[in-house]
């Protein structure tokens, strides 16, 4: 053991010892990471917890709690925080840290001194593929908004860490739209009709997915709100019904990976907005609703539906002949009960999917019911307080007039509902 310049001890033991704190940072202006710090020689240490800690079993698999997560970081490679199909002990710290932690142990780091330059590597047996998101058959043609024309199609800008996850990102052109109920068949809340100047910005070219979420729950160790609280609402054939077990992996539905995540609290939304920020270096956030409506309207355009201007029932998922409420439309069949694959109906002109049904989507704003009374022209974010968030684009329980682009939703900030979900913004660089 003596002979060997690199060395790494893990162990799931009540207490380690601590020969040397060092810290988790990773050596900074190192070119070539993985090539060089492989070189310099490593003693790692990495325990389940300190001195007079308990070991926590009721981990992922069977295993203790910080086995679990080992497991989990190495063998499926959920540890490899930056995505480039290594696993260096620095990342399995930094991702067995939060998830491990609980209120009777926290795993602790250390490096024996004068071994501090080095990072052990791992090859993770299983790597974590994006999510392929269904694309329509012929691309969107440009259009113009009042002089105004947008960047159309995927951001090619955006880095590996969006692109492996399978975020795609559209870059939106800003420019002048009038905004609200242009048709007169609206609520009162989305008149009066204003004027708002947007700047560039970028929108996810669908609704996050619960693969995508998963990746972030499992890198933090995040619980939802609905999983700290006392679950979330689900439609119970009647009326909404709260129920303790429901949570984004079980949301009263069957759902794959591909699926939009429900389930979430607009807390939940903003927490994977940060994440994906820290993760990418971009400025990652939920859109603002004004963002929100100029995108469904294709940059601006009179429209009513992200569409056109008459309601057609191949064009999302809602209330139709599947579904079992008093409003369904039995004249349509989309094909789903409740939620649909992301992107599984043809994108908007912007390239932009699902921006009508499938799920409700959080923006970042207050709601307020005459704010758009006293809305300021230049990207307005909304009120500075109030106490409900608003969600846009409905979901797969709505009737044929809620889908509105004008249409605005709200929800206390802390409620969980299996059909709310989200997509996120990107602020230029």
């Amino acid at each position: 053991m003596r002979a060997a310049r690199h060395q790494a001890f893990i162990m799931d033991c009540c207490y380690g010892g601590l020969l040397g704190r060092a810290g988790s940072t990773v050596p900074q202006n190192i070119p070539n990471y993985i090539g060089v710090v492989g070189k310099r020689p490593a003693q790692q240490i990495l325990t389940a917890e300190g001195k007079n800690e308990t070991v926590v079993d009721g981990g992922p698999g069977g295993h203790s709690v910080f086995t679990g997560y080992l497991l989990k970081g190495l063998r499926d490679g959920f540890a490899d925080t930056n995505m480039d199909g290594w696993v260096t002990f620095i990342e399995l710290v930094n991702y067995i840290e939060p998830a491990a932690t609980t209120s009777s142990q926290t795993p602790g780091y250390d490096t024996l001194p004068g071994h501090e330059q080095g990072d052990f590597i791992w090859k993770p047996l299983k790597t974590l593929e994006p999510i392929i998101v269904k694309k329509a058959s012929k691309p969107p043609e440009p259009i113009t908004s009042r002089g105004v024309t947008p960047t159309l199609g995927v951001d090619r800008t955006q880095n590996t860490f969006l692109t492996k996850l399978g975020i795609q990102l559209v870059s939106i052109k800003g420019g002048t739209f009038e905004m609200g109920d242009q048709f007169g068949d609206g609520e009162a809340d989305e008149k009066p009709v204003h004027t708002v100047t947007l700047s560039d910005y970028h929108l996810s070219e669908t609704e996050v997915t619960v693969g995508q979420f998963r990746r972030f729950v499992d890198n933090m160790g995040y619980r939802t709100t609905a999983e700290k609280d006392s679950g979330a609402y689900v439609w119970a054939g009647k009326k909404w019904e709260k129920k303790k077990d429901a949570n984004w992996k079980n949301p009263y539905f069957e759902q794959s990976d591909n699926h939009p995540v429900t389930c979430v609290s607009w807390v939940d939304a903003v927490e994977f907005c940060k994440w994906l920020s820290h993760k990418s270096g971009r400025k990652v956030r939920l859109p603002t609703e004004a963002e929100w409506e100029y995108a469904a309207r294709n940059g601006g355009k009179k429209v009513k539906f992200p569409w056109g201007n008459t309601f057609d029932a191949s064009k999302l998922n809602y209330a139709d002949v599947n579904t079992s409420l008093s409003w369904s439309d039995a004249s349509g069949n989309d094909g789903y009960k409740n939620t649909a694959p992301v992107g599984s109906f043809a994108p908007n002109e912007l390239g932009l999917y699902d921006m009508a049904g499938n799920v409700w989507e959080w923006c970042a704003d207050w709601y307020g019911k005459d704010y758009y009374r006293t809305s300021p022209e230049q990207n307005p974010k909304g009120p500075d307080s109030g106490s409900f968030r608003l969600l846009r684009g409905g979901g797969w329980y709505i009737n044929t007039t809620d889908c509105r682009a004008s249409y605005r939703n709200r929800y206390n900030p802390q409620i969980t509902v299996n059909s709310n979900g989200f997509r996120v913004c990107v602020s230029p660089r």
